[in-house]
């Protein structure tokens, strides 16, 4: 990783109301990585993302992008910087057509071309609502949403394949390696542990608000003893 990563946690805490989720949370993203953060429901995985992103800012610590501090910063600020959410819940409006979602996320006078060219079947769809696609091509949608607008340099992809079926997570796992290809740094919290881990240049395991691993992916999935005790994966 580059002396000066992309993204660098530093030492974060954050509440909801009085309940402490993160304790002194730290880590870091280089350019062009995909790190996989990894751990139990309820582990503080989605509170890392949202603290990122500045929909729970952290009480204290810092959060910089690009060197530059962003924990004060507003959601909109962060995306105009350049890193986008996409959330667990995929957040589509069901009754719009796919065109209209993806133009609805676009910032005034930028492109959707290269999303159409990037997902192929939402230019097959662009006239349907979002509510009657599957669930493998409303999580494709998302991801489209999260990259029209700012030009994204880092992707934050919360659970992109729950819920989905296997052969349409291995779609999914192909467009998260094509976002990688193309410069696309990636935040990435995925329950499906080993999934995580094939698709992760590094990982961190999240336990109950606390970092309390660190390893490079493919250490980390031959590595049973660590994903035994504190991911349950046997």
């Amino acid at each position: 990783m580059s002396a000066h990563p992309v993204l660098a946690v530093e030492g974060i805490d954050t509440y909801y109301g009085r309940s402490h989720v993160l304790f002194d949370l730290s880590l870091e993203v280089g350019a062009g990585e995909t790190v996989a953060l990894i751990g139990n429901n309820g582990a503080g995985k989605t509170t890392t993302l949202r603290s990122i992103m500045g929909l729970t800012p952290p009480e204290r610590g810092r959060i910089l992008f690009r060197g530059e501090e962003i924990q004060g910063c507003k959601p909109n600020e962060i995306r105009r910087r350049g890193v986008s959410l996409v959330p667990e819940d995929r957040r589509i409006f069901p009754s719009l057509t796919v065109a209209e979602n993806v133009e609805l996320a676009a910032a005034a006078g930028s492109t959707t071309t290269d999303v159409y060219d990037r997902f192929p079947v939402l230019d097959d769809r662009r006239d349907q609502r979002a509510g009657t696609l599957s669930g493998g091509e409303q999580q494709m949608l998302a991801i489209a949403r999260g990259l029209v607008g700012p030009p994204t340099e880092l992707l934050l992809l919360d659970e992109p394949t729950e819920g989905l079926a296997p052969q349409i997570v291995e779609d999914v796992s192909e467009v998260v390696e094509a976002l990688t290809d193309d410069g696309i740094t990636i935040l990435l919290v995925e329950q499906n542990a080993e999934l995580a881990l094939e698709l992760a240049d590094r990982a961190y395991v999240i336990e109950t608000g606390r970092i309390v691993h660190e390893a490079g992916g493919d250490e980390l999935l031959h590595d049973p003893e660590v994903l035994e005790t504190h991911l349950g994966v046997r």
